[in-house]
């Protein structure tokens, strides 16, 4: 994953040459439940588990507690077996809805 320089002050120096890109960091495996959730759960339809599985490559039992917690918390819902979207309350609070996966 690409990523900028912090300063606007140093972007803008060098906003016309290849630095300024910052670098590149690499997404642990730690990080990709966090990483899917942030694209998947801002759109409509939700996620299905087996999507989980086959964009990160990791099993449906490494975010069984946050989902579990996160329909605890009434923020998630499952709307048919294994297919998950952010309720109505998920919805408004989605950053923490998405802050449980984080690593």
């Amino acid at each position: 994953r690409p990523w900028k320089v912090k300063s606007p002050r140093a972007y803008l120096d060098r906003a016309a040459t290849p630095a300024r890109l910052g670098g590149l960091s690499e997404i642990t495996s730690e990080q990709l439940p966090f990483e899917f959730m942030l694209n998947v759960l801002r759109l409509n339809e939700g996620f299905d588990i087996g999507q989980f599985e086959a964009m990160t490559g990791l099993a449906r039992g490494q975010i069984a507690s946050q989902l579990g917690q996160a329909q605890k918390q009434g923020w998630l819902e499952e709307i048919d077996v294994g297919r998950w979207r952010p309720s109505e309350l998920g919805s408004r609070f989605l950053n923490n809805l998405i802050e449980l996966f984080l690593p």
